[in-house]
């Protein structure tokens, strides 16, 4: 599945290995939670379940404002919710390396 894809991309010599993100798009959007379902190099579903609430959002949406408002709010909404998600993964990003730091700073829990 994207196993192989999360082997070869953190090789590269371009690519910070902790931070590398797995997005799945209309057929991937149902591969992705099974790849993090399976490997824990995934951190979190939160962009897939995201997207999803935008989309059920545009849908509702489009369905009650007019047609020239709806063009131009979709862009809002699509950004708007990659730039939240961007800055939350950056958050989360963090936290699970300071967790890491701390866990390794006490005796005996090293690896």
């Amino acid at each position: 599945m994207f196993i192989w894809v999360l082997d070869h991309v953190p090789a590269l010599p371009f690519v910070d290995p902790r931070r590398v993100a797995l997005l799945g798009v209309s057929m991937g959007g149902l591969l992705a939670p099974r790849a993090a379902a399976f490997d824990p190099r995934v951190m979190t579903l939160t962009w897939a379940a995201a997207l999803l609430v935008e989309s059920a959002l545009r849908t509702v949406l489009v369905y009650r404002l007019p047609v020239d408002v709806m063009a131009g709010l979709s862009w809002v909404l699509l950004l708007g919710t990659v730039a939240l998600l961007g800055v939350w993964s950056a958050w989360y990003g963090g936290r699970a390396e300071r967790a890491a730091a701390r866990h390794a700073a006490v005796p005996g829990t090293a690896s």
